[in-house]
């Protein structure tokens, strides 16, 4: 267990500083094959560190729980990342005998969550963690003795002809979205199986004040351009093309909780009008009344907002949601109290709601904490959530090319990602970056939905190495999300990256900005 108590000690800042230096300045490219098979291997041990310290944050028996019920254990991803590695690379870079054929094949694929269709494994159906271990130690011996290898000869390409920085960079962002997936995989695991980690801090602000940017008719990038050989990019990057945009106006901030609150607290929830069929079927089917992310307080009941269903016809984001906010100042004081009273308080990660004394207030889980609904963080919801609310709005979820001419084409400096937090921060806050158009915060603190719907781009053609990577899911049930989270490495915090989700998939961190309808 040495190994866990090392990963456990390690802090979030020593691993925030490690990942913004070696994401930020080894992406670039390097002159030769030589020159960059260095940077390569250094990018692939800075990845290794952050998805092995999320196993840390796991209590002993907690390795093989199952948070999200249309994913796998977390368990099967301290085998998959290795396995999918010693996949990728064997017969493509060097040909080695596997360590473990069995286990090279049953960590190979994760699972798309698929509506209805869940798995059924249990427990006792997977190796010991032991085991796991131990395999991953002795394919990651061979990597990276093989890679030294290739290193040392200045390997251009794999025997399949692809290049070996595709192959080394495929590996790298693989492992970089899964230190993403890993992270919210644990947000759900119950405060009791993880060790105690940072507490959640929200400082004190106004309320986010609504607004809208316009945005002018023009050009906006989708993609890379075939002849873009200087960066990486995966296969639904290309072939980029530029389009025409009408104008349009977009919010400035994303959707506040603040905001969305208001939409829940009118009967949002309730209202069949603000869905379609589809969605409307799962809500229903699941009881879904709120952003899984959020609770109601001790005393609220689970039927509240169901008077407003009536009056949400002519509901707007505008209402007045003043009681709320003073009841979320209290929960804030009470929160700020905790932290500096004394352990019995700090013990309990209910002590904030008990005290407040009031039972008509929300709270949001953290990774390590439960505390006030921060109103001014941006709230995280599916598809299904956000379109709800757009509509009740009376706006729409922007298109992906609505989206990216808002964003620009350059590239984020700075921004809430990269692994720096755990928790996103408000909408507003200064950390983020303004878009040339205007628009605040499109890069990092949650991804984006759009409406629209995950497909090719003109050209596309898929890897030889990860055939089913983007193909797999061009089946019109998956939609665009751009930007990124606070827990997205900052390689894939690119205009080009296209990221997508099933609509009725709630755990990501993911929100949305609305478009005029």
């Amino acid at each position: 267990m040495q190994v866990l108590q090392t990963l456990r000690i390690q802090s979030a800042a020593d691993h925030a500083g490690l990942s913004i230096w070696s994401e930020r300045e080894m992406t670039k490219t390097s002159p030769t094959p030589r020159d960059a098979w260095p940077l390569l291997l250094a990018r692939l041990d800075h990845a290794r560190a952050a998805t092995d310290s999320l196993f840390g944050l796991l209590v002993d028996d907690a390795f093989y729980d199952r948070t999200i019920a249309e994913r796998h254990r977390i368990g099967f991803y301290r085998g998959h990342l290795d396995a999918f590695d010693w996949n990728l690379f064997n017969g493509r870079l060097f040909d080695r005998a596997s360590v473990n054929p069995a286990h090279d094949r049953l960590f190979a694929f994760g699972i798309d969550p698929i509506d209805g269709q869940l798995p059924s494994d249990s427990v006792s159906d997977w190796p010991a963690r032991a085991e796991v271990e131990q395999y991953c130690c002795a394919v990651r011996e061979i990597i990276d003795g093989e890679l030294r290898r290739c290193a040392h000869a200045g390997v251009v390409d794999g025997a399949a002809g692809e290049s070996a920085a595709r192959l080394l960079n495929v590996a790298i962002e693989h492992r970089l979205m899964h230190a993403e997936t890993l992270a919210y995989l644990l947000h759900q695991l119950p405060l009791d199986r993880k060790v105690e980690g940072p507490r959640s801090f929200v400082p004190d602000a106004p309320r986010v004040e609504p607004s809208m940017v316009e945005i002018p008719a023009g050009r906006a990038r989708l993609g890379m351009p075939a002849d873009a050989t200087s960066a990486f990019g995966w296969c639904n990057e290309f072939d980029g093309l530029d389009v025409d945009v009408p104008a349009f106006s977009i919010d400035t901030y994303m959707v506040s909780n603040g905001a969305f609150l208001a939409f829940v607290e009118a009967g949002g929830y309730r209202n069949p009008a603000y869905w379609s069929e589809a969605d409307w079927a799962w809500r229903e089917a699941n009881g879904i009344e709120h952003p899984v992310f959020w609770r109601r307080a001790r005393g609220e009941r689970e039927d509240r907002g169901v008077h407003g269903v009536g009056a949400a016809q002519g509901a707007h984001p505008s209402r007045d949601v003043e009681d709320a906010h003073e009841a979320h100042a209290r929960l804030a004081a009470a929160n700020e109290a905790r932290s500096d009273g004394g352990a019995s308080d700090s013990a309990r990660p209910n002590a904030a709601i008990e005290a407040s004394g009031e039972g008509t207030a929300w709270t949001f889980v953290t990774m390590f904490d439960e505390i006030a609904l921060p109103l001014n963080w941006p709230v995280y919801v599916s598809y299904a959530e956000a379109s709800a609310y757009a509509r009740w709005a009376g706006k729409q979820l922007p298109s992906e090319a609505q989206w990216q001419r808002a964003a620009g084409a350059r590239h984020a400096h700075h921004g809430n990602f990269d692994f720096a937090y755990f928790d996103p921060m408000a909408v507003d806050a200064d950390l983020h970056e303004r878009s040339e158009a205007g628009v605040v915060g499109m890069w990092g603190n949650g991804w984006e939905w759009t409406r629209t719907t995950f497909g090719p781009l003109p050209g596309f053609e898929a890897f030889e190495c990860y055939p089913g990577y983007s193909a797999n899911f061009f089946d019109g049930e998956h939609y665009v999300l751009k930007g990124g989270s606070m827990r997205t490495a900052s390689c894939m915090i690119r205009p080009s990256f296209r990221n997508w989700f099933q609509p009725r998939y709630p755990y990501v961190y993911a929100g949305f900005r609305c478009v005029d309808a």
